[in-house]
C-alpha cells in the first residue's frame, strides 16, 4: 500500500551502507502492555482475566478441536448403542485403536526426526574430530 494511505507496514525497510535494503522488524517498546503493580484483589482479578483472554485466543481453537473430537466419539458410541452389543464393540475399537493410529505415527515421526538429528550430529562431531587428527609418518 501507499506510504500515505494510513497503513502501516509490518516490515520497513532500512537502507544499509552497501546501499542494500534489509528489511528490520519494528518492536514497540510501549510501556502499555507490562503489567501494572497489584496492590489489592481487584487488580489480581483484573490481571486474570487479561490474562485468560490471551490464552483463550490462542488456545482456543485446540480446546474447541478437543471438544468437538471426545463430542463426536461420544455421540457414535451412544448410536451404536442402540445398534447392539457388537456395533458397540466394533466402535469401541475404532475409537481406541484406529482413532489413536495417527496419534501413533506422530509420536514415531517425532522420534524418528530425533534421531536423524542425533545421527547427523554425531557425524558432524566424528568429521570434525577426524580433522583435527594430526598423521604421523
Amino acid at each position: 500500500m501507499a506510504e500515505g494511505g494510513g497503513a502501516q507496514p509490518l516490515l520497513s525497510t532500512v537502507h544499509g551502507g552497501d546501499g542494500s535494503n534489509i528489511p528490520k522488524l519494528e518492536i514497540s517498546s510501549d510501556e502499555d502492555d507490562d503489567i501494572q503493580p497489584i496492590n489489592g484483589v481487584t487488580n489480581i482479578a483484573r490481571e486474570v482475566c487479561i490474562e485468560l483472554k490471551k490464552l483463550l485466543y490462542l488456545a482456543g481453537p485446540a480446546i474447541f478441536t478437543s471438544f468437538c473430537q471426545y463430542g463426536l466419539i461420544t455421540i457414535t458410541q451412544i448410536f451404536a448403542g442402540h445398534l447392539g452389543t457388537i456395533q458397540l464393540a466394533a466402535v469401541s475399537v475404532e475409537n481406541s485403536i484406529i482413532s489413536g493410529f495417527p496419534f501413533g505415527m506422530m509420536v514415531c515421526v517425532c522420534i524418528y526426526m530425533y534421531m536423524c538429528v542425533c545421527v547427523y550430529n554425531s557425524m558432524l562431531i566424528f568429521i570434525a574430530l577426524l580433522s583435527r587428527v594430526v598423521f604421523v609418518v
